[in-house]
C-alpha cells in the first residue's frame, strides 16, 4: 500500500507527460539559469573578496582614530605604537595580527602617469605573505633573509627633504633601488618589465605637504584576478617603507646636510595599519555576518580606534553592486518559482476534476484519504526533483562549455576578467530542493482536495462529467 501512491503518481505523469514536461523544463531552465548566476556572482565575490581580504584588510583592519578607508590605503597617520595594539588585539582576541606600513605615491613610466599605493609587509611575520608569495606569476617574491636597506635616512640632517636643494631626491648618489611585487596590470598597461626601475613620488605625510623621489625595482608581478588591486597596489619589506617614511632614528655621523645621515635603525613597533586575520570557519555561510561580528569584537579590543571588516572595505571600493546582484537574483527565481508553481497547482486542479471517478474508485476500495493525498503529492516531488536535476545538469553543462573554452569579459582599465563559477555544495542542494518545496506546495491545495471527496460523492461527479 505504500508503494500505490507512488505508482499512481508516476503513471498519471506518463498520461499526461507533454504538460508535465512543460514544467519540468521551465524549471529545469529556470534553475539552471539560478545557478549559472549565483556560481557566477560567487566567483566574483570569491576574486573581489579575495582581492581585498588577501592582499590589503586580512578579515579585519585596524587604524589611528578617525581615520577612514580611503585613508587606510596610505594617507592615514603613523602609529606609533601599532606594533603593541597587535599584541593587544592577539591577546585579548587569539586572532592573529600584523602591522602594515603603507604609502601613497604616482609614477610616470611613458604611457601616463598612474597612482600606486605601496603596502610594507614583514616577510616572515605578515599573516598574509605566504598567500602572496604564492600569486606571484612571474619574477620572484622578496627573500627573507636579504637585507634591502639604505641604512641610512631619507632625511638631510638640517630636517629638509633630500632633493628640495639637491636632484637626488631623497636618495644618495648610487643608491639601490627598493625591490617591489607590482599587480601583473603594470606590465599590461603600461610595458613594464621584471627588472625596470620606476621613480615613484611619495607622499610622506597624511596631507601631502612632504614629498619625495624614491626609486623603486620590480623583481616580479602578482595577480588578483582583479585589475583594479592589481593595478592599485603593490608590495616592498616594511622596513624599506619604514626607512622611507622615517620610521626609526638615526645614529652615526651626519656625513653632510644634503646626503643624509648614515646608520638610520628602523622603529618595528611604528606603522600605519594593522591587519588581522582570524581563520574564518570553512564551513561558515554568513561570510558578512561573519565579518560584522569580528570587526565588533576588535572594535572592543582596540578602545578608540578605527576598525574595518573586508567588507567594509569592498563596499567602499564597489559599492553594493554585488549585495544587490545577489537580492535581483534570489527575487527574479522566486518569481518565475511562483508562476511554476501556480502552473503546477493548475494543473493538478484540473487533473482532480477530471479523474474523480478514479479516486472515488480508489476510496471505495478502501484506499486512505491519505493515500490519495500523497498520491498528488509524489507528482510534485517527482517534477521538483526533475525540474532540479535538470537545472543542475545544464548548468554543469554550460560551466564546461565556458571553462573549456576560456571566455574573458572587458573589465576595469581594458584588461581581461576571466569568467568562471563558484558552486557551493549550498548551492546546488538549493538548486536541487527549491523546485521540490514549491511543487509540493503548489500540489498541496489539489491533493487536499482529492482527499476529502467522499467515495460516493466522487463516484457520482465523475458519472457526471461523463
Amino acid at each position: 500500500m505504500r508503494s500505490l501512491p507512488i505508482r499512481f503518481a508516476w503513471d498519471e505523469i506518463k498520461d499526461h507527460k507533454q504538460i508535465y514536461l512543460t514544467i519540468v523544463v521551465v524549471i529545469g531552465l529556470t534553475m539552471g539559469a539560478f545557478m549559472l548566476q549565483n556560481g557566477y556572482n560567487q566567483y566574483l565575490n570569491q576574486v573581489l573578496t579575495d582581492a581585498f581580504r588577501e592582499t590589503l584588510t586580512g578579515d579585519v583592519m585596524v587604524a589611528n582614530p578617525g581615520t577612514s578607508i580611503r585613508a587606510c590605503l596610505g594617507a592615514q597617520e603613523a602609529m606609533p605604537n601599532a606594533g603593541e595594539i597587535g599584541d593587544k588585539i592577539e591577546k585579548e582576541t587569539g586572532y592573529e595580527a600584523s602591522v602594515r606600513v603603507t604609502c601613497q605615491g604616482s609614477y610616470n613610466v611613458g604611457h601616463g602617469y598612474d597612482g600606486v599605493v605601496i603596502q610594507g609587509l614583514d616577510l616572515k611575520e605578515d599573516i598574509l605573505q605566504e598567500y602572496l608569495a604564492g600569486k606571484v606569476i612571474e619574477g620572484s617574491w622578496f627573500e627573507q633573509d636579504k637585507d634591502y636597506l639604505r641604512h641610512h635616512s631619507p632625511w638631510s640632517a638640517s630636517g629638509e627633504m633630500l632633493g628640495q636643494n639637491m636632484g637626488y631626491s631623497g636618495e644618495m648618489p648610487n643608491d639601490p633601488p627598493y625591490p617591489v611585487v607590482a599587480g601583473s596590470a603594470l606590465a599590461a598597461q603600461h610595458g613594464v618589465k621584471i627588472g625596470d626601475i620606476i621613480s615613484i613620488a611619495f607622499t610622506l605625510s597624511t596631507q601631502g605637504t612632504q614629498v619625495g623621489t624614491i626609486s623603486v625595482q620590480v623583481i616580479g608581478f602578482y595577480s588578483t584576478g582583479i585589475s583594479m588591486m592589481d593595478t592599485l597596489m603593490w608590495f616592498m619589506p616594511d622596513d624599506c617603507l619604514r626607512e622611507i617614511k622615517s620610521y626609526g632614528s638615526a645614529t652615526g655621523t651626519p656625513l653632510d646636510q644634503y646626503l643624509g645621515t648614515m646608520y638610520f635603525n628602523v622603529d618595528k613597533n611604528m606603522g600605519d595599519t594593522i591587519i588581522v586575520d582570524t581563520r574564518e570557519p570553512s564551513n561558515n555561510l554568513d561570510h558578512i555576518g561573519y565579518a560584522n561580528k569580528v570587526r565588533d569584537k576588535i572594535k572592543q579590543a582596540v578602545g578608540e580606534n578605527e576598525a574595518y571588516s573586508w567588507h567594509d572595505v569592498v563596499v567602499f571600493a564597489s559599492g553594493t553592486l554585488q549585495d544587490t546582484g545577489v537580492l535581483m537574483i534570489w527575487g527574479t527565481i522566486f518569481v518565475i518559482l511562483v508562476l511554476a508553481g501556480m502552473a503546477i497547482k493548475y494543473v493538478m486542479e484540473s487533473i482532480v476534476m477530471r479523474k474523480t471517478r478514479e479516486i472515488g474508485a480508489l476510496k471505495a476500495f478502501g484506499a486512505r484519504d491519505r493515500t490519495v493525498m500523497w498520491t498528488f503529492l509524489w507528482q510534485g516531488i517527482f517534477i521538483g526533483g526533475a525540474g532540479g536535476a535538470i537545472g543542475i545538469g545544464i548548468a554543469a553543462l554550460v560551466m564546461s562549455i565556458v571553462s573549456w573554452y576560456g571566455l574573458s569579459v572587458g573589465f576595469i582599465s581594458g584588461t581581461q576578467l576571466q569568467v568562471g563559477f563558484a558552486i557551493t555544495p549550498f548551492t546546488m542542494l538549493i538548486t536541487f530542493i527549491l523546485p521540490i518545496g514549491v511543487s509540493l506546495l503548489a500540489a498541496f491545495v489539489p491533493s487536499k482536495m482529492a482527499a476529502k471527496l467522499s467515495p460516493v460523492e466522487a463516484l457520482r461527479k465523475g458519472e457526471l462529467s461523463f
